[in-house]
């Protein structure tokens, strides 16, 4: 056995942290998952469920992914 890790490309709707209720209605129609979008610096990844410490917005998934996921990093300024 061999661990590799797999890079994916997924559209997502971005919402607001005051959308919170939106990204929750949408992700009962798709049966998926809020997850937050969490930054500190230049450094992002998601976190399954709501979460304002650190976020930046939320996003709806598909159920069944990771509790933490994570993002590429900002590009150096």
């Amino acid at each position: 056995m061999m661990d590799q890790t797999l890079r994916l490309e997924v559209d997502v709707k971005f919402f607001q942290l005051e959308e919170s209720a939106e990204a929750e209605s949408l992700a009962k129609q798709i049966d998926g998952a809020v997850y937050t979008w969490k930054t500190i610096r230049t450094v992002n990844w998601l976190e399954h469920g709501f979460r304002n410490v650190d976020a930046l917005g939320l996003v709806v998934l598909p159920r069944l992914l990771p509790d933490e996921i994570q993002m590429s990093d900002d590009p150096e300024e």
